[in-house]
């Protein structure tokens, strides 16, 4: 009996030995794993810590090395910088290093790195230089980085157009500015027989007159060698285009667009400034969520049918709640049924088509760069340094000169803000999670030992 005893314990012992053995290689295999193999879920609502789609675009068209380098000292570190590179590499040709400027001077006087903080990109011998560590710069700098050609836009000038680096607030200094960070050259374009060979899409914003026919003929040709305008209209008596336009299956309305709705009053904007808050499927505006407003905007509808050959894509359109005035000159802004254009008001259309005399593109996306782009806007003022930055006003210019010059991948990221999810209890609601927590669940558990006990001592 005593040596079977000690044979049970034995077998225990071993059993035991060796359950420990597997679990700990079981252990030694997960983390040989994951050393090599890194899972990484973001499980937070609005994906806060996972790169943007336009980020993994341009990742994507990477295939020469990339080097980053960030330059730093002791006392002006971001660890979050370091997981936002991480995954940069993880998805790219990418390799990093994190240089002290206190130890490693001469590497900064080489980059002409003269803050703390800078981020310095490399290919091929070519550089760019990032100031700001967050997704968005440092994804424009690196399509900048690796792209071959910069874009060139010009903005047409000899009409009443607003002035492209006007610093008041009717001027478009924030716009070039932001265009010129994302890489883009902005030029100004006077009257002239034929748009630039050099343009990657042309922009009027306001014009107050109409243009000649000799230039509405050059931006013709300019759209069917492939092509990109963008019209930024205003209300009447301002210039509206209607020929030039109406050629491409667009038609613009001589009305003011009038928005009843009380989200605008609750924001203190009169009903002369359309709101727009939800989007129709189209690239440009694709995943976009933020309000925009267009202070004294005309209507823009696709033409019914489109000319042959066109597509046509409603961009914008304001609520229900909204019609298109057509008598300006009264004081009184009411609806008139069969005379005044019933909302909701389309404030937007792209109009596009094949380019009968485009010349071949890169060989990827070869298609796009034999297809004319149009877009037309009724409000110029959204463009605007007064409004530029108000809501997602600039995102969304940002985002269409970005598609009008087929660089989709310099489409605006938003930083993803944390969202609040705060719960706010009525004094009623805790109360009675206090009573629950506190009182009830431990007197529930008081009485379940106790009562355990009674039936123990009962046996």
């Amino acid at each position: 009996m005593h040596s079977s005893q000690r044979r049970r314990r034995l077998g225990l012992m071993v059993n035991s030995g060796a359950s420990i053995v597997i679990l700990v290689a079981i252990l030694a295999l997960v983390n040989f794993l994951a050393e090599r193999r890194t899972l990484r879920l973001d499980l937070t609502s609005n994906q806060q810590y996972s790169l943007a789609p336009q980020t993994l675009s341009v990742l994507r068209e990477i295939h020469d090395q990339v080097s980053i380098k960030v330059f730093e000292t002791a006392e002006n570190r971001n660890p979050g910088l370091e997981d936002l590179i991480q995954e940069y590499s993880k998805r790219g040709p990418i390799t990093y290093t994190f240089v002290n400027l206190d130890r490693q001077p001469d590497e900064a006087r080489r980059y002409n790195v003269r803050a703390a903080g800078t981020i310095v990109l490399e290919q091929g011998g070519r550089t760019e230089q990032v100031d700001t560590p967050v997704e968005e710069a440092l994804t424009n700098a690196l399509s900048r980085l690796v792209r071959q050609v910069q874009p060139v836009l010009y903005f047409t000038q000899g009409h009443g157009e607003r002035p492209l680096d006007g610093p008041d607030g009717s001027g478009l200094k924030a716009l070039s500015e932001q265009l010129t960070a994302k890489g883009f050259k902005t030029q100004s374009l006077a009257t002239s027989p034929e748009v630039p060979a050099d343009a990657a899409a042309v922009v009027i914003a306001g014009p107050q007159s109409e243009f000649f026919s000799a230039e509405l003929e050059a931006l013709d040709r300019f759209l069917n060698q492939g092509g990109a305008v963008l019209a930024l209209l205003d209300p009447p008596p301002s210039a509206g285009l209607p020929d030039f336009l109406a050629r491409h299956g667009l038609v613009v309305g001589d009305n003011l667009v009038v928005d009843a709705s009380s989200i605008g009053q609750l924001l203190g904007l009169g009903p002369a400034v359309p709101l727009v808050t939800s989007y129709p499927g189209h690239s440009i505006t694709e995943g976009f969520s933020l309000m925009t407003f267009f202070p004294l905007a005309r209507s823009v509808m696709p033409a019914s049918p489109a000319p042959q050959g066109v597509t046509l894509t409603k961009l914008l359109s304001t609520g229900s709640d909204s019609w298109g005035e057509t008598d300006l000159a009264s004081p009184q802004v009411q609806f008139d049924q069969g005379v005044d254009l019933a909302g909701p008001v389309s404030l937007a259309v792209v109009s596009s088509w094949t380019a009968p005399g485009a010349s071949p593109g890169p060989e990827e996306g070869a298609a796009s760069f034999h297809q004319a782009r149009l877009v037309a806007f009724g409000d110029s003022d959204f463009v605007s340094n007064r409004y530029f930055n108000s809501q997602g006003n600039g995102d969304l210019a940002l985002n269409t000169i970005s598609w009008l010059a087929r660089q989709e991948d310099l489409i605006a990221i938003r930083p993803k803000d944390p969202q609040d999810r705060r719960v706010a209890l009525t004094l009623v609601q805790a109360r009675t999670i206090f009573i629950s927590t506190v009182i009830v669940l431990p007197a529930l558990a008081l009485g379940l030992m106790v009562w355990n006990m009674l039936r123990r001592r009962a046996l």
